[in-house]
């Protein structure tokens, strides 16, 4: 256990043989701030908190390893997602929002084999800006524009098309 000058609680940990199984923070009020838990020998997780007790981060590891992490305006608004595969080498999936709870970029798998994507960007208005398919290259490590795409004006009309390969335009 750690204190606060004042006395207060500021950190209580636990460990069993040597190996740290679980600990909270406090802030200085005495609102928890975050918390950290060893579910087994790979997993774990740790959930941090604002000031007033809204959730602000949840996260959960494999391993060292994170594989999904869930982060909150402070008015308690999902702001992201994201999720990966077991090792934590790719998305599974990868979702932002704006403070009103509109998307603004959407990222899924649909295809875990060729690891292709359905990816969706969003105006601040809420109407969709761009959409298609992404692909996963492993040998950069990144994801690239592939296939037929979508783009749109801000007020929803559809601008133009264009045909993409592995993240360069083509014909």
């Amino acid at each position: 256990e750690d204190y606060y000058p004042d006395g207060k609680v500021f950190h209580k940990g636990y460990y069993i043989d040597g190996q740290l199984k679980a600990y909270k923070n406090y802030y200085p009020n005495g609102q928890l701030e975050r918390e950290f838990k060893m579910t087994d020998l790979s997993k774990s997780a740790m959930n941090v908190f604002y000031q007033d007790g809204k959730p602000r981060s949840i996260i959960v590891y494999s391993g060292s390893n994170i594989i999904k992490e869930e982060d909150y305006y402070a008015s308690g608004q999902l702001e992201y997602i994201e999720e990966y595969d077991k090792k934590g080498e790719y998305y599974l999936q990868r979702k932002f929002y704006s403070p009103n709870g509109k998307p603004t970029s959407l990222l899924e798998l649909s295809d875990t084999k060729r690891k292709i994507y359905s990816s969706k960007e969003y105006y601040d208005n809420g109407n969709l800006k761009e959409e298609g398919s992404m692909i996963y290259n492993e040998g950069i490590g990144d994801y690239q524009k592939n296939g037929k795409w979508k783009f749109h004006y801000e007020n929803g009309k559809l601008k133009e098309e264009k045909a993409f390969a592995k993240g360069e335009e083509s014909e």
